[in-house]
């Protein structure tokens, strides 16, 4: 390179989206050539994706935290670029040698990095400790960042996977399990894993995704996850190196989904009741009627529902009364397809009126 040649930026791929680090500091360079080893495009490869690459002028981070503040451009841009095409959560993403990933799904600050440091010592694969990504066929795309670890009493420093000899992950990743952190700060209690219900899995689950809301169906997406990976687990933990044999044994399993009778099924709700149950009231012309949802999914006698951002559980009685609003009805006719559906009742009415109120509050009823 001559003194008047400018120098080649870094090109990483992270989450199938490519982009360009471009720095003029050699101490800078050596280090995106050490943390981000693992990211980078190999020598003449070119970008592959949909979109052209991103930039990242690296010298207009501040010196002072550069190794973290990089880290966090870098996954701001990935994120962005991956809005609406797939479905992103805050986990450390772990895979066993034939590519099955294990997803540890908790917020900022509550062990992933320390889960993804020690359980992919010998055992298991590095796929990442902050963004797990998933397509539509439920390939995952890793992101193998370098780590905020703490070393002795100082602040947490930038380590790669390499310096901190973390085993490679498989080129090709399916997601296989998805476990979710709660980490028992007092006391030491043996580990333990148990399967949710699915909609108390999905509750947890939504205020870890990243953009969740961008997606074409995405209650509908998350719950054919927990049925492809034979429902949500939580694991209870103290230490998690004890979870260690737990989880391996976990990620493991290809005998199909465990307790297959156990996983609930779910179904897409937004129908009308049927003609029986319809004709119990009158809808039509009346006082409310449903207000806008991004998508809602019944699952037992229960329903969840997204109105914009947010997630509405529906009680038995809740959703009956959502699903015979369709076309408009007058609370009188709901309390009628209420007893139908639920018997009669002393304070029918009045449990209908309270219901209705608080689903027009939400955004539910209009």
């Amino acid at each position: 390179m001559t003194m008047h040649e400018e120098p080649l930026p870094a090109h990483i791929r992270v989450l199938g989206v490519d982009l360009l680090l471009r720095t003029e500091r050699e101490a800078v360079r050596g280090l995106i050539a050490n943390e981000w080893a693992r990211c980078l495009a190999r020598e003449g490869e070119e970008a592959r994706g949909a979109q052209p690459p991103r930039e990242i002028v690296v010298d207009a981070i501040p010196e002072a935290n550069i190794g973290y503040d990089l880290a966090t451009s870098v996954t701001r841009h990935a994120i962005e670029a991956s809005i609406g095409r797939l479905l992103m959560f805050h986990a450390a993403g772990l895979a066993d040698a034939d590519g099955r990933v294990l997803m540890l799904v908790a917020p900022s600050g509550t062990g992933k990095t320390t889960a993804a440091a020690v359980l992919c010592q010998s055992r298991l694969g590095y796929v990442s400790d902050e963004t797990v990504a998933i397509a539509a066929d439920h390939r995952v795309l890793p992101y193998p960042k370098p780590l905020s670890v703490l070393e002795g009493e100082g602040p947490k420093v930038q380590r790669s996977p390499d310096d901190l000899g973390l085993v490679e992950c498989p080129t090709t990743l399916t997601i296989h399990r998805v476990v979710l952190l709660d980490r028992v700060r007092d006391g030491d209690v043996p580990p333990t894993l148990e399967r949710l219900g699915l909609i108390d899995a999905l509750m947890e689950l939504i205020p870890q995704t990243s953009s969740l809301f961008a997606l074409d169906r995405p209650l509908q997406r998350l719950c054919e996850l927990s049925e492809a990976c034979g429902g949500v687990y939580r694991l209870a933990y103290s230490e998690i190196r004890d979870a260690e044999d737990l989880l391996v044994t976990l990620v493991g399993d290809v005998s199909g989904t465990p307790d297959a009778g156990a996983v609930e099924r779910w179904t897409v709700i937004g129908s009308p009741l049927d003609d029986d149950t319809a004709a119990a009231g009158t809808a039509g012309g009346g006082l409310v009627r449903r207000g806008h949802v991004l998508d809602a999914v019944k699952v037992g006698d229960e329903g969840l529902v997204l109105v914009g951002t947010v997630p509405v559980r529906l009680g038995p009685l809740g959703l009956t009364l959502w699903r015979a609003a369709e076309d408009g009805a007058t609370e009188e006719s709901l309390a009628a397809v209420a007893a139908h559906e639920h018997g009669a009742h002393p304070v029918a009415t009045e449990s209908v009126r309270a219901a209705v109120s608080q689903m027009r509050r939400v955004g539910l009823l209009v």
